[in-house]
């Protein structure tokens, strides 16, 4: 059994931080208390450590995927920028050209994802709108069978009154 303040120096964290991760529902019910202090169990502690690690790749993955990114906008950066060309020199025109087709494929590639985000909304609205129709449907049949009760309602009190003389 170790301490709160114990597992946070071996996992390089804070004791809140530890609280924090124990508060949790998946962890809250594997936490004994000795006397006043937390008691963390050696299997507790291990699901607490697999937690900080995958915590700490996603985190990593992000990192490693916005430098992946910053270096592709410095890239196409580059390749965007257009060297000035003198008209005296012969000028060799096939940068320019493969700048522009990499601005051609990067539009392409928006253009087809715009169409597919519109494929989808159009789906959903299709489908908002089947269910709106079929609401309206369900509200005429209940709307019906009201005046269907109300009509047999007022027949059985027509019967009564009828009865009673």
């Amino acid at each position: 059994m170790k301490t709160a303040q114990e597992v946070a120096n071996e996992l390089d964290l804070t004791r809140t931080e530890v609280y924090n991760l124990l508060r949790k529902k998946r962890f809250s019910p594997l936490v004994k208390k000795n006397g006043g202090q937390v008691a963390i169990s050696n299997e507790l502690f291990k699901l607490l450590e697999e937690e900080i690690k995958s915590k700490r790749n996603n985190i990593k993955q992000q990192e490693n995927k916005n430098i992946d990114i910053k270096q592709e906008d410095k890239s196409l950066e580059e390749k965007n920028t257009i060297v000035d060309v003198k008209t005296e020199e012969n000028t060799d025109f096939t940068s320019t050209i493969e700048i522009l087709e990499n601005q051609i494929k990067l539009k392409d590639n928006q253009i087809t994802i715009l169409n597919n985000v519109i494929t989808n909304n159009l789906k959903r609205i299709k489908d908002l709108e089947e269910k709106n129709h079929e609401f309206k449907e369900l509200y005429e049949e209940v709307n019906n069978l009201r005046l269907v009760i109300d009509s047999i309602q007022t027949k059985k009190k027509r019967k009564r009154l009828l009865g009673v003389f």
